[in-house]
């Protein structure tokens, strides 16, 4: 099980560990159920990672604007286990978690205790 927080945003919160080509780096990252994708990252993260070059794709972004954005080719851990992940650079400075990464797992938010929790799908 993987435990994180609730910040005072109302931002749910987990730590993931991103590996690239020439270095590994933990980082918080905020899940985002709108996020149709794995991992968003901040450019010089990216960057300092040496994540190889994928390609590009189009993203529609809340508020319904329409850019290209650079896919990379990583490594994430999540829930104790290394995944093979694309990666969307973005300009913000925030790391994201979206669906793709969670699928087949059961989220738990609970803002009473400020706590978010991610399990297997068969325990």
């Amino acid at each position: 099980m993987m435990r994180g927080y609730v910040d005072e945003n109302d931002q749910s919160i987990l730590r993931i560990k991103v590996i690239g080509n020439y270095a590994d780096i933990n980082v918080d990252a905020i899940v985002d159920t709108g996020f149709d994708g794995y991992i968003s990252l901040p450019i010089h993260i990216a960057v300092y990672l040496g994540l190889e070059l994928y390609g590009d794709i189009q993203v529609e972004l809340a508020d319904g604007s329409v850019h290209q954005e650079l896919v990379f080719a990583g490594k994430v851990v999540f829930n104790n286990e290394t995944r093979d992940v694309l990666i969307i650079l973005s300009r913000s400075n925030d790391t994201l978690i979206g669906t793709k990464l969670l699928k087949n797992r059961i989220v738990t938010i609970n803002y009473v205790n400020n706590t978010i929790t991610v399990s297997d799908e068969t325990r």
